[in-house]
């Protein structure tokens, strides 16, 4: 018997589509305290930049410890913890603006300054792809960076097109 023709390809976003390094996350990581501390302190909370690292580890395994038991966390939800973190209540006593701030630092900031590259021969060969007619999908954790920060990503270098369906988890 004939296998079936393929019509749909997808793809791994992570060190598939793009290579990140240890060096690029923890540059990141530096961005999302700093910029979380300024926004504090414009807040009248005087907080040194050592609880925020703290609070910021401590974020990170609260995220881990659910994605152990087989759930993920969307991406308000880890800015919940992040900010609980540093001080339990704290997500309700602050202006939603001040959140929001937090919120782009936290995502859109550290990832988009500190971008991954894309993968030699990514764009190529997606565009290779979708020339001969395939489907194309994106299949991705997200970790500290949602998902609409990604697409952002995706469109700055030029692949966003390329996709049908995109699939965060984040977002699921």
């Amino acid at each position: 018997a004939a296998l079936p023709q393929i019509r749909a390809v997808t793809f791994d976003l992570w060190q598939t589509l793009m290579t990140d390094t240890e060096e690029q996350g923890s540059l990141r990581g530096t961005r999302r305290v700093q910029g979380t501390l300024q926004v504090l302190k414009e807040a009248g909370l005087a907080l040194t930049e050592e609880r925020i690292w703290k609070a910021y580890r401590e974020g990170f395994r609260a995220c881990q410890a659910i994605r152990a038991k087989g759930a993920d966390v969307s991406f308000a939800q880890q800015i919940e913890l992040f900010l609980n973190s540093i001080d339990p209540g704290l997500p309700s006593r602050l202006d939603p603006v001040m959140v929001e701030r937090i919120a782009y630092v936290y995502g859109d900031e550290s990832f988009l300054s500190r971008p991954p590259t894309p993968a030699d021969g990514a764009t190529q060969m997606l565009t290779a792809l979708k020339r001969e007619g395939y489907q194309l999908g994106l299949i991705s954790n997200t970790g500290a960076t949602p998902g609409t920060t990604l697409r952002k990503y995706l469109q700055q270098i030029g692949i966003l097109e390329h996709f049908s369906v995109l699939t965060f988890s984040d977002e699921m």
